[in-house]
């Protein structure tokens, strides 16, 4: 936007997944449209853009920035959410148990849901894709960058990293 600023510049992040993303357009879970300079002028064109895009239960516009972190927060999370599935399963494993019991019932929790609680997605296992690896080492050097002090956090996030490498090799 520095650089051009005679143009308006937004940032709208996608939200899809590569399987059942022609649905996902058209129905989208959510809209956001960043902007980097906030302004009247930029706010009314993102209002304008958000209305033009297909009906979505909640709709944000906000700065480019904050639109990032939401992005990065879902495929992170989403990541997180993969591994640690994964460590449930295995437990559950070794300990007797029937994982679609376990799966089903935890999925019908509105708290969590089914979203990435199955642990073999695609005959293999870990939080793969064309984001999810990207996004979370992306996530990794900005915290390690920003919050360096943090060395609990900064590890926590490697060892997740370095469990889903393990997870991916193994299938």
């Amino acid at each position: 936007q520095n650089k051009f600023p005679d143009r308006i510049v937004l940032h709208s992040p996608e939200f899809l997944s590569e399987r059942t993303a022609a649905h996902e357009v058209d129905h989208p879970n959510e809209n956001i449209i960043g902007i980097p300079l906030s302004n009247k002028k930029r706010k009314e064109i993102a209002e304008r853009i958000i209305k033009i895009l297909p009906m979505s239960p909640y709709n944000l516009v906000c700065s480019s920035t904050e639109a990032e972190i939401i992005k990065y927060g879902h495929n992170c999370l989403g990541y997180t959410r993969i591994v640690f599935t994964n460590m449930l399963y295995d437990l559950a494993d070794k300990l007797g148990c029937d994982w679609n019991k376990i799966q089903e019932a935890m999925s019908m929790d509105p708290v969590i849901g089914p979203t990435y609680m199955n642990p073999i997605h695609k005959n293999g296992r870990g939080a793969g894709g064309n984001c999810f690896i990207k996004d979370f080492s992306a996530f990794i050097k900005s915290y390690q960058k920003l919050l360096d002090s943090d060395l609990y956090g900064i590890r926590l996030l490697k060892t997740i990293e370095r469990k889903n490498m393990e997870l991916l090799k193994s299938t």
